[in-house]
């Protein structure tokens, strides 16, 4: 929430584990109820058994190592074809597009990430260009959730490539009871060259069109620091009613802070 930001970027998520296989086990695993004992199985050491179990018609548990590391290298092989890819968003804008981070952005990103005067209402502090890249690497993993949950875009002026911030939503369930139903809170941030020229009511704008046109959201909301005047004023200027002012509700870099909270149901203009 810097000069010319808004809520901070929230944490996303990590990288998935990357599957292996594992060596197959020296010793045998517990009896099955219809395999050999375990003294027959002591002198049949150097064979492999292949009666099948009950029902499920399964090798012996003496083949049930080599039987699980084919499984798993096929289930492997199966989760690397069917790697959901994301489904890129472009939104044109008068003077902007707002389209998907991509990891050659990271150099443009860190140079307002490593700014402390715009990362002064942001969670997190100044950045290396190694935490760019690594944030840039979590919201592209958020992106290829389903569902969708994340929409972290670039700020970008078509005119030249030159990226002024970013900015995005981030959904939740509206309430339990109707579990279709959601709301999303939503940030920017912008480069110092990009302050004071209107481009981030323009982003939230066309991101607040995106969330109820296309995203069928209930309820998008903004939440401020009060010293953050500039955030404030695009709030205000957006058409956002607020709602609640939180006092010293929030612990943020080392002292309490107020919160102001704006937002829009759908159907409101």
């Amino acid at each position: 929430m810097g000069v010319g930001a808004g809520a901070a970027v929230p944490p996303l998520g990590g990288e998935p584990p990357a599957a292996g296989v594992d060596e197959p086990p020296e010793e045998p695993p517990e009896e099955h109820p219809d395999s050999a004992s375990a003294t027959n199985r002591q002198s049949d050491r150097g064979r492999v058994r292949l009666k099948m179990g009950p029902r499920r018609g399964l090798p012996d548990v003496a083949a049930r190592g080599w039987f699980s590391c084919v499984c798993l290298c096929r289930y492997t092989a199966r989760r690397a074809v069917q790697e959901p890819t994301i489904e890129a968003v472009q939104i044109p804008c008068p003077r902007v597009l707002l389209r998907e981070l991509c990891e050659e952005d990271a150099g443009s990103v860190h140079s307002w990430e490593c700014d402390p005067e715009v990362v002064r209402f942001l969670h997190h502090g100044v950045r290396s260009l190694e935490q760019t890249q690594a944030s840039i690497m979590r919201s592209q993993t958020a992106a290829r959730r389903a569902p969708r949950m994340v929409y972290d875009l670039a700020i970008e002026n078509p005119a030249d490539g030159r990226l002024l911030g970013s900015c995005g939503l981030e959904l939740k369930l509206a309430c339990r009871q109707a579990p279709r139903v959601y709301e999303a809170g939503l940030w920017y941030v912008l480069a110092r060259h990009a302050w004071h020229q209107g481009y981030a009511s323009e982003a939230c704008r066309a991101l607040l069109q995106f969330g109820f046109d296309n995203l069928r959201l209930q309820r998008v909301f903004l939440e401020v620091d009060p010293e953050n005047r500039p955030s404030v004023k695009v709030a205000r200027g957006l058409g956002l009613r607020q709602e609640a002012h939180f006092r010293q509700n929030f612990w943020f870099k080392g002292a309490w802070c107020d919160t102001l909270v704006f937002a829009r149901l759908a159907g409101e203009t």
